[in-house]
């Protein structure tokens, strides 16, 4: 993905990276596997409060606001390969919810993932600092040029 980003002129393919490989578990996880979503995103209902044809349900793990952890089932979006998880993602990142928390104004990786974080991308605690720290392990290794 770091490629491939950097290839679409993405100012932070590091971070984009480093969120798909997360969010996917290193393309282990259900939706990753089964419904071509590395990112995590979520399904939306229409304004008639319809989900669209391409959902794939699974069973999800999110932190609550005092910190403990739940799972249950959640609607995903499915794509027919990572071109569109790739589009899904760009409209995604650029609703107002990260723009006003600081997405276009970011100049570090950390700076644009606090934006999605701030935004409402993940409900983990620390997604900041997991991602930020792959980010620095993978740079210290070689493999972000």
């Amino acid at each position: 993905m770091y490629r491939f980003a950097k290839y679409k002129k993405h100012p932070f393919p590091e971070a984009v990276a480093v969120q798909a490989s997360y969010e996917s578990r290193y393309g282990a996880s259900d939706i990753a596997r089964n419904a071509n979503n590395i990112f995590g995103i979520k399904a939306r209902k229409n304004r008639n409060g319809i989900y669209g044809l391409n959902i794939y349900r699974a069973i999800t793990k999110e932190e609550t606001r005092d910190g403990k952890e739940e799972y249950f089932y959640q609607n995903f979006e499915s794509f027919e390969n990572l071109e569109e998880n790739w589009m899904a993602y760009m409209r995604v990142i650029n609703r107002d919810r990260y723009v006003r928390n600081g997405l276009k104004e970011a100049k570090t990786n950390k700076e644009y993932i606090t934006a999605l974080k701030k935004g409402g991308y993940a409900t983990e605690d620390d997604y900041i600092n997991h991602l930020v720290l792959i980010i620095k392990r993978y740079k210290d290794l070689g493999l972000f040029y």
